[in-house]
């Protein structure tokens, strides 16, 4: 008995130091994350960076970024990962400085078929003190070229670069800060809502919140379906039926004001409410 007596004191020790939290490991500086070691991924610049630090002015898919100062110490990552052979998803991570943190990590995603990053965009992110990370979607390259004869870059684009993103974002994240990122969260829209469903339902564990705003998901119903309504617009000639010149446009929308702005309740240019 008293042998049984003694080991369920053991036992409750035992227990006790296992709910105990592990020590942090130590916080890297921002240099030494060049050298982590991440599978596919390839990083292909770190910089260092203080209030003042100016980024160059930016062209793109997404359009021209001026030049513009950042005011928040960081560290900046630039990296790819190439999860198949055909695969060549550009990353880009900005950690803001520890005292500067809130803990959470703020993705940002893409409109459209466009494959580029923001640069700008993710340090306006780091700014606020969340950690900041976007991806090209694995393509750099207007139009839709890059995907006829590449199923994995289709693929990339469609759901595997945003995970790829995750997945690195809070390696480094972990090893710059010496502690896990508390809560991850996305927030876009159109396809960057599309891309919040497909983390959503593929990969579950990646974020703990997401706003997925006017998602363009769907895809073989939603571009079918805009071509079509294209194709009854101009099927017949700029001359045709179903084609509405610019300069009409104009003119039915006031015509839709006019008749509908008051029915929501405040006449103020706007059909707050179209159900009505």
């Amino acid at each position: 008995m008293r042998h049984r007596v003694r080991f369920m004191v053991f036992a409750v020790i035992l227990a006790a130091f296992a709910l105990l939290p592990l020590p942090a490991a130590a916080q890297q500086s921002c240099e030494s994350l060049k050298s982590i070691k991440i599978p596919n991924v390839t990083i292909t610049a770190v910089t260092a960076g203080k209030p003042g630090f100016e980024l160059p002015a930016q062209s793109g898919l997404m359009g021209n970024m001026p030049a513009r100062k950042i005011n928040a110490p960081f560290c900046r990552i630039e990296a790819f990962s190439a999860p198949t052979s055909d695969s060549h998803i550009g990353i880009e991570v900005w950690l803001p400085d520890a005292s500067n943190w809130n803990g959470k990590f703020l993705a940002a995603g893409n409109p459209g078929f466009i494959g580029s990053l923001s640069s700008a965009g993710l340090a306006d992110i780091m700014q606020r003190g969340y950690v900041a990370a976007g991806t090209d979607t694995g393509h750099v390259d207007a139009g839709f070229e890059w995907a006829i004869g590449h199923p994995e870059k289709w693929a990339d684009w469609g759901y595997r670069a945003v995970h790829e993103m995750a997945v690195v974002t809070k390696t480094l994240a972990q090893s710059y800060y010496g502690k896990p990122i508390q809560y991850s969260y996305w927030n876009s829209c159109h396809n960057g809502g599309n891309q919040g469903l497909n983390e959503a339902q593929r990969y579950p564990d990646d974020f703990d919140g997401i706003v997925a705003g006017d998602p363009a998901y769907w895809i073989s119903h939603l571009q079918p379906g805009s071509l079509y309504i294209s194709w009854v617009a101009l099927k017949d000639g700029v001359n045709g039926p179903g084609y509405v010149p610019p300069a009409k446009v104009d003119v039915l929308n006031k015509a839709a004001i006019e008749a509908c702005d008051a029915d929501d309740g405040l006449k103020d240019g706007l059909i707050t409410d179209p159900t009505r």
